[in-house]
């Protein structure tokens, strides 16, 4: 998977299934895209991460997720 897969829009993920809006995304999902981001890098099948890292990121905390030991392990700052 290269960069030019995903939305160039930072506050849209894409998918096979479609596009959709971060906000619009259940908890569980967004730390699933994060984790799967985070694969792909350390297994050398994302040559860089996509510009919705953060935002997915940033939603976690917005729904009150703080950055404590589980989001430490999945959020690598860029």
């Amino acid at each position: 998977m290269t960069k030019k897969e995903f939305s160039e829009n930072e506050k849209v993920w894409s998918s096979v299934n479609g596009d959709i809006k971060i906000s619009d995304m259940k908890t569980n999902h967004i730390k699933n895209v994060l984790n799967m981001i985070n694969d792909m890098i350390n297994k050398g099948r994302l040559d860089d991460f996509p510009v919705q890292y953060d935002t997915l990121y940033n939603e976690l905390a917005d729904r009150g997720y703080e950055p404590d030991d589980e989001l430490d392990n999945i959020y690598k700052p860029l």
